[in-house]
């Protein structure tokens, strides 16, 4: 929605409420289009308008974590009062968390053994009490670790497709490879600082 130079935003907008007129668009992470940019103001201003403008023809749908969505709605003062509802959810539940690892492994392939398991949920449990907690993105994070670290433990043709508990990574592995410190001190704080692992 934001373009590079001058003028260029409105336009953009313009064309993306074209294309989605008579359905919705959907705009995720929309809070950063409030990052203090002419460029972000001028978009959000252009789609208020255009919210207007098509009313019974478009739905728009803003979407992004809670805490930075109240500050997008407070960026403008014509965005409140055109949100008919807000919608809140929940973090995934462990258990939901471990499905879509299950899910992932079955996916391409793989089995699940039961240490292998109870280590992923414990993985899963701790990130769960972290601020900046990625939900869905994490356990996929989690999974791309696994994969990493199960080819180098193969042993055995038996164990290619077979998860085991050597195979998933530690908190301790995970945040020392991002960070290079082996410090649990420094390494909780650094879970802390990491969004959903995405600098990993």
């Amino acid at each position: 929605l934001i373009a590079k130079y001058v003028g260029w935003t409105a336009q953009n907008v313009h064309e993306k409420i074209d294309d989605a007129n008579g359905g919705v668009l959907f705009i995720d992470e929309a809070y950063s289009l409030a990052n203090g940019s002419s460029f972000g103001l001028e978009s959000i201003a252009t789609i208020v308008k255009a919210m207007e403008d098509n009313k019974g023809e478009l739905v728009v749908i803003f979407a992004g974590y809670s805490k930075e969505m109240q500050e997008f709605i407070d960026s403008n003062s014509g965005i409140k009062s055109r949100i008919g509802y807000t919608f809140e959810f929940a973090d995934y539940s462990e258990e939901e968390l471990y499905k879509i690892y299950e899910l992932k492994a079955s996916k391409t392939g793989f089995k699940i053994d039961q240490k292998a398991e109870a280590k992923i949920r414990e993985l899963i449990n701790y990130g769960r009490t972290k601020k900046n907690f990625g939900n869905g993105r994490y356990v996929d994070n989690i999974f791309q670790k696994t994969l990493t670290k199960h080819a180098k433990n193969i042993k055995s043709e038996g164990d290619v497709l077979i998860i085991k508990e050597d195979s998933v990574p530690s908190i301790e592995d995970v945040i020392a490879q991002a960070s290079g410190n082996k410090d649990p001190k420094i390494i909780d704080k650094l879970f802390d600082d990491i969004i959903g692992l995405d600098n990993i």
